[in-house]
């Protein structure tokens, strides 16, 4: 006899190692940049292919190899109890297999429109050629797998679901506040490294504002729903996300790294009911037989939002860095301009006679693209705010809130 509550247990740590494994890699990134020898866009590759094949006490105390090997015991425990803890399960029908070929042709167009974004990043030096093979990879991949989806019986993912406005609105919401949270964890993490000097333990506590600020968003937005209907709950909430990316501006070189993380926190703290209530939209939304295939399609489009996160916001940032780190250390006589805050910091930091003087470049092009992050930010929540304003009476639904978050 099964107890539901270890066998919920049980099934909580795959669910927490998703949760972490990615946060614990952007505080990886700094060394992982450092012993590789990795270039910006390099970096950028390493954490968007982490999180598509979809913390500080290990760094703190191992080497950054580490966050690799993090799922290890979680998955272990779980192979060895689920067979006497988790039911068994008895479908009336066989499960259809999985469609290998649409998977394929997912990923082919993501990769490629990954590879054409990192193009924009100075001192990339992707061929133009390889930019127009991306560009016709996406269109050529994307064409194929949508029409691809329509012929078949059971989906890879249920496009036809996206007729509903509900449904695209609250998947397209998902996606793009994925892609803000990413995108300015992706580089605060860096900054807190990079810039503020932090070591990899510090920066995962200050870090932890923004995760406690989904978590205490998401837990009270259905409380706050008792009062305030969720039509009106979800945009509210992201406008003081949006407000909370705009306040990244007030961050100066000078004057530390406080109002950055007082700004994560409301950005991740506003964006709680939509994570709270964007899944249950989704699938309440769907018709009762396609209740998992919506599940899945609202679940996918956060994964994606996420890697999408990384590759634009993480490029825009890097970009940004690398146009204003430059003319600062032309005069500097490094032998050549360093293009990752890693790199910069260890060029600082490796008996430099311009120390002090690289690290203020550093300081102050690092601001400079937390500032471009801000503003990046607060449009992509604004524009989230406007698609989730009702143009009809709201109506007040008491069914549960299911939390999702990215």
């Amino acid at each position: 006899m099964t107890s539901p509550r270890r066998s919920l247990a049980l099934l909580l740590l795959p669910t927490a190692v998703v949760a972490v494994d990615l946060n614990v890699l952007f505080l990886a990134v700094p060394a992982l940049t450092a012993d590789l020898g990795a270039t910006a866009t390099q970096q950028l590759w390493i954490t968007d292919v982490y999180g598509l094949v979809v913390g500080g006490v290990l760094l703190h105390w191992f080497w950054w190899g580490s966050v690799f090997l993090l799922a290890v015991p979680a998955c272990a425990t779980v192979l060895l109890l689920g067979r006497r803890l988790l039911p068994a399960s008895r479908p009336t029908d066989r499960a259809p297999c999985v469609d290998v070929l649409s998977a394929g042709l997912l990923m082919a167009a993501l990769l490629a429109l990954f590879t054409a974004i990192k193009a924009c990043i100075p001192g990339a030096a992707t061929p133009v050629w390889l930019v127009g093979v991306a560009v016709l990879v996406v269109i050529g991949a994307g064409i194929v797998f949508v029409r691809r989806q329509r012929r078949l019986v059971v989906p890879f993912l249920d496009l036809d679901l996206l007729r509903e406005r509900t449904i695209v609105v609250s998947v397209t919401s998902l996606a793009l506040v994925a892609v803000v949270v990413a995108g300015t964890g992706f580089w605060v993490t860096q900054y807190l490294q990079s810039v503020a000097g932090l070591s990899p333990l510090a920066a995962a506590v200050a870090f932890m504002p923004m995760g406690l600020g989904i978590g205490a968003g998401s837990f009270l937005a259905p409380v706050l729903a008792r009062r305030l209907d969720p039509d009106v709950l979800i945009p509210v909430g992201l406008v003081a996300a949006a407000l909370g990316s705009l306040l990244q501006l007030t961050v100066t070189p000078a004057g530390g790294y406080a109002p950055m993380l007082v700004a994560i926190t409301l950005t991740a703290f506003g964006c709680g009911p939509l994570f709270a209530f964007g899944t249950h939209r989704v699938v309440s939304s769907a018709p009762p037989a396609a209740s998992g295939r919506a599940a899945a399609l609202a679940e996918t489009s956060n994964h994606l939002g996420s890697s999408l996160g990384f590759a634009a916001v993480g490029s825009l940032a890097t970009a940004v860095f690398v146009l204003a780190l430059r003319p600062a250390v032309a005069g500097l006589g490094l032998d050549a301009a360093p293009g990752t805050m890693a790199e910069t910091r260890a060029a600082a930091t490796g008996g430099s006679p311009e120390r002090e003087a690289v690290l203020e470049a550093l300081a102050v092009a690092g601001t400079d693209a937390l500032h471009a992050v801000g503003i990046c930010g607060a449009v992509v929540l604004l524009v989230c705010a406007l698609l989730n304003v009702r143009r009809h009476a709201p109506r007040r639904t008491p069914s549960p809130a299911v939390v999702s978050g990215p």
